[in-house]
Formats: structure tokens, sequence, C-alpha cells
């Protein structure tokens, strides 16, 4: 348990939570869309993260032990390095204290020290208060497929008709232009760490000014055109033109730029296992892409690359 400078007390949930939780919900939200509302806030708080996910969720009670605040998330099992804000609140007669920014802070800082990247979190269109939260926070909002108040959109994104504003928040460190990235070749396989980044990327090419609102992962410029690697929602979004669907998997190891080998190493280990790849370098990382129905087959490849012997 922590205290914070004003004598609220920050623990980890227990499972005798969970109805504590559910009581003040209907009151903390002003009683929101009725019947149905009270439904979904409780569909979206099951037992389960009061049992299974208390190592990364919270809680705030006041002097007198009555909740104030809650912050429930996990790290991913499916993306290691990403961890995912699910449900907060905060009551209504304890906030502009910075008890929602202090549960980010403490939840930010535990999935640090579990390696994580990448935070994401997701709100209701038209929620103006949480956008300026979040943004306020480093969140950028995710690309989307509609605007809503002037914000970008993901339709149907949890079912017909439930729309989302997602969030993402990077959490690498940046790197100065001097920073020194390893060149042992055995020291980069063996710290490979592939990230499989989530979400479907494809290669376009368009011809004279990029397109505005386009946010390439990768950008080349060529005699025939401009090549853009984007996101897919995006470049459906745009209308813009592709055939080839991929994944995208960061070789997490900051390799220098003078390194030899870890291309020939991974391309040809994914070349064995008859999966394409096309790999760009970064200045800290080298990024890879490869077929998006082949994404599991290359992490396994990868990792197996990281912990097999190295020559």
């Amino acid at each position: 348990m922590t205290e914070t400078s004003d004598g609220l007390h920050v623990r980890r949930p227990v499972p005798s939570d969970h109805q504590r939780v559910l009581a003040v919900l209907d009151d903390w939200w002003s009683g929101s869309q009725g019947a149905a509302g009270s439904h979904q806030r409780a569909h979206l708080l099951p037992r389960l993260f009061f049992e299974h996910f208390t190592d990364t969720s919270y809680l705030v009670e006041g002097p007198d032990g009555e909740v104030l605040g809650f912050l429930i998330g996990f790290l991913s099992p499916a993306h290691p390095r990403l961890g995912y804000i699910h449900f907060v609140g905060v009551s209504p007669a304890a906030r502009r204290r910075g008890i929602a920014a202090h549960l980010y802070r403490l939840f930010t800082e535990h999935a640090v020290r579990r390696g994580v990247r990448e935070l994401r979190c997701i709100t209701s269109p038209g929620n103006a208060l949480s956008v300026a939260f979040h943004t306020g926070l480093g969140f950028e909002v995710d690309p989307g497929d509609r605007l809503v108040d002037d914000v970008a959109v993901q339709g149907d994104y949890d079912g017909p008709g439930v729309d989302r504003i997602t969030f993402t928040h990077r959490l690498v460190t940046p790197l100065a232009p001097s920073a020194t990235g390893e060149t042992d070749l055995r020291t980069l396989l063996r710290s490979l760490s592939p990230l499989l980044h989530p979400g479907r990327y494809v290669y376009t090419v368009v011809h004279g000014a990029m397109p505005a609102g386009v946010k390439p992962v990768v950008l080349v410029r060529e005699a025939e055109g401009l090549t853009l690697v984007v996101p897919r929602e995006q470049a459906d979004a745009l209308g813009l033109t592709y055939t080839y669907v991929a994944a995208w998997i960061t070789l997490g190891v900051h390799s220098a730029l003078e390194a030899v080998g870890v291309t020939a190493a991974v391309s040809g280990a994914l070349a064995a296992a008859g999966i394409s790849a096309n790999v760009t370098a970064g200045f800290a990382h080298d990024h890879v892409f490869v077929p998006y129905e082949r994404a599991a087959d290359a992490m396994r490849t990868l990792s197996a690359v990281a912990a097999g012997p190295c020559t």
C-alpha cells in the first residue's frame, strides 16, 4: 500500500473489492444511459479482473476507507511489450486532485519495469474530457474511419454500432543521434527480441505530394513514386491502393547501422521457413514486414534464431 500526499491510500484490489466498485459506478457516472448504461458498466468489470489482474490494477481509498478511485489494467499476453488500461474511475467528490493521473503513472511505471513499450486504451466518441486527459498524458489518438467533434473514431470497434476512440502511448525513450548501437553479431542475435505490432500494414505508392492525414511507418522516395507503408485501415480510409498485406515485426535489439550479418541471419532464417521478408533499417532497430498470415510463424522463427547457436 502507498499513501498520497493528501492522505489517500492506494493498493492492489482484492476480490472483495469487486462489489464495492460496482456499487459506486452508477453514482460516479450520474446514472448515464439508465439501466442499459448500468448494465454495460457492470459488464465491463467482471469479478475476474479483481482475481486475476490485481498485480496491474489499483484501488484508491480515502481516510475512512471509502472507494475514491480505481484503475483496471493488464499486460497483453499476445503482445508482451504492450500494456492496456481497461477501465478507470474517480469519485466526483475526489476529482481534480490528480488521482487519475497518479494511477496512470503507477501503471506506467510498473509496465515499464516489465518491459512494456506501448500503452493503449479507449474512450467513447464525444468524450472531450477523456480525450483532453489522455492527450495531456502523452497518448495519441489513433487513426479512425470517421470524425466525431474533429476526433478520429473507429467505427464498430466493439461491435456493430459501438464506435470507440482509441489511444496509443509509446514509451520508448528517444535516442540521441550519437547513441551507439550493438555491432557484435552474437550479442545481436541473442538479444533479437522480436516484437509483433498489432494490426495489418500495406505498401502503397503515391505520386506527387503525400496525401493529407497519412501517417506512414516507412517512407521511401523512388523515381517511380513515393512508397509508403501504412496501417491498412488508414489506406482504406484514404482510398490508397495496395496488394500486399503485412505484419510488422520490430527487432528490439538496438543494432548499429554498421553492424554486419543481422539482416542476412534474419532474412535467411525466414527464407528457410518459406516466409518472405521485407527488411527496413531505422536508426535504432531493424523492422521486418512479413505476410500477415505468416506472422505467428515468423515470430516463432525469429525467437528460434535468438535461442539458437550463434556462429
